[in-house]
């Protein structure tokens, strides 16, 4: 018995020596690498972006839940933005492993500016077991539509507006396009010109869609068009 009672309290001492060297190796990094979708988005729509974290740890995976956070300073106060928050348990194996997120999002004009924003990413573990995280910067670019009485204002018509076949654009005299571009809700570019402003929509699906208008002395113009 008494043997039997000293092999138990070996074998818990190995196990808890190992279980404190298990977590006490476990200091590699986790971090946003990628996100999938967010180059040129319409604010205050519902985006589907692609998150990828990546575990730099060489030898011990992460198992646990993923809150990834925004944070900018671009309309003038550093505002933090939630980009997915889930209890669900993630998996990443060690060495450079990956994990997908597939998520939707809205990007809110109260959190970010018209324009261009650099947007700082990180992930928050739960639990850490002893990894640390990793900022990521991404260049983002934030449109506020202009409504088309706005554009007509700028000295720029299109019609017609809903869509069916063609869009035409026509800006004043003193007005000069270099680029006129079309986004759909996701904000991937579906058809570009710089040389005609009388554009074929007729293979566009229906929905609605960002008209990004680049002008010669480097004002940026966009609006919402319909197609239907």
């Amino acid at each position: 018995m008494k043997k039997e009672i000293i092999a138990l309290v070996f074998l818990i001492g190995c196990l808890t020596t190992f279980t404190k060297q298990n977590l006490k190796g476990q200091t590699g990094s986790i971090s946003v690498i990628s996100m999938a979708g967010v180059d040129t988005v319409l604010a205050d729509s519902i985006i589907p972006i692609n998150i990828i974290i990546q575990n730099s740890d060489p030898s011990f995976a992460y198992t646990g839940s993923i809150t990834v956070l925004a944070g900018n300073s671009n309309t003038g106060q550093f505002l933090i933005d939630t980009l997915y928050s889930d209890t669900t348990l993630q998996y990443i194996q060690p060495n450079l492993g990956n994990s997908n997120i597939g998520t939707n999002h809205t990007f809110r004009t109260t959190t970010y500016a018209n324009g261009d924003n650099i947007v700082v990413v990180w992930p928050i573990l739960n639990p850490t077991l002893n990894f640390t995280t990793d900022t990521t910067t991404f260049n983002m670019h934030i449109v506020y539509p202009n409504t088309v009485a706005e554009l007509e204002k700028h000295g720029i018509k299109i019609y017609p507006n809903p869509l069916r076949d063609k869009l035409t654009i026509k800006p004043k005299p003193d007005i000069t396009i270099n680029q006129v571009r079309i986004f759909d809700a996701a904000g991937r570019q579906m058809i570009e010109s710089q040389n005609s402003f009388d554009l074929d929509v007729s293979t566009l699906p229906k929905g609605t869609y960002l008209l990004f208008i680049s002008t010669k002395n480097g004002k940026n113009y966009s609006s919402i068009v319909v197609k239907e």
